[in-house]
């Protein structure tokens, strides 16, 4: 399984910020942790600092780059465009 770095997004400390560490955690959990990451330092500035390592697992970058995707203008507009065509209710939204 080949390891990389994540998007150049996700080593922005507001964007990082957006989630809670404990969030964070969760992510970490299913899809696997940076290198040398010790849970019980979780917080924003470390985890900022061990997603910009080099050696993330691949599962984890995909997670990362599926994310920013998501979170970019055009993947909410593809996101709204798929909800709307499942009659999904976006009024809260």
């Amino acid at each position: 399984m080949a390891a990389s770095t994540p998007a150049p997004g996700f080593l922005d400390a507001t964007v990082i910020d957006a989630l809670e560490p404990s969030v964070w955690l969760e992510l970490f959990d299913a899809f696997g942790a940076p290198p040398g990451f010790e849970r019980e330092r979780a917080s924003i500035e470390y985890i900022v600092e061990r997603l910009s390592v080099s050696g993330l697992p691949e599962s984890l970058q995909l997670a990362l780059e599926w994310m920013y995707n998501l979170g970019s203008e055009d993947g909410v507009e593809r996101l709204t465009s798929a909800a709307r065509d499942a009659n999904v209710d976006l009024s809260a939204f």
